[in-house]
């Protein structure tokens, strides 16, 4: 996963995360890509990651092991430190404590394998509407929002 964050064409600040689900296969469970009012580039960051964790969560895979992988140390940081302290806004609706000492791991990678999230985390901030692409996981909304 990533996030991105720029001043757009108006002077506006823009955020969009970007990622995948893949199997230990190479098999692709799915693409996201879209908009999120983010302040800092860290809090794009952090909401890429959140976002997988929160499709992790709603589409039951917690009950299996999982590995989130980020360019970002400040956001793998952040989420471990505990989210309430610095970023009260961006704290889960679901145990995310819980959630990382069970099934999820988060994984530091260097920028230079993580081409296609990034792309897809700068197109996302440049979009309108959320893209997600999800041929193999249960129907349902994916939405940071949901429960």
């Amino acid at each position: 996963v990533d996030g991105s964050w720029k001043v757009n064409s108006r002077g506006d600040y823009s955020g969009g995360i970007g990622g995948s689900i893949v199997r230990c296969t190479g098999e692709s469970l799915m693409i996201f890509s879209g908009p999120v009012s983010s302040m800092t580039a860290l809090e794009a960051e952090i909401e890429a990651v959140l976002y997988v964790l929160n499709v992790i969560h709603n589409a039951n895979l917690h009950n299996r092991r999982a590995v989130v992988c980020t360019d970002s140390m400040s956001a793998i940081n952040s989420i471990y430190k505990g989210l309430g302290i610095d970023f009260t806004l961006l704290v889960p609706k679901f145990d995310l404590e819980r959630l990382l000492n069970e099934s999820v791991t988060i994984k530091f990678i260097p920028r230079e394998l993580n081409g296609n999230a990034d792309q897809l985390a700068k197109e996302g901030a440049s979009r309108s509407n959320f893209f997600l692409y999800h041929p193999m996981l249960p129907r349902g909304d994916y939405n940071l929002s949901d429960e």
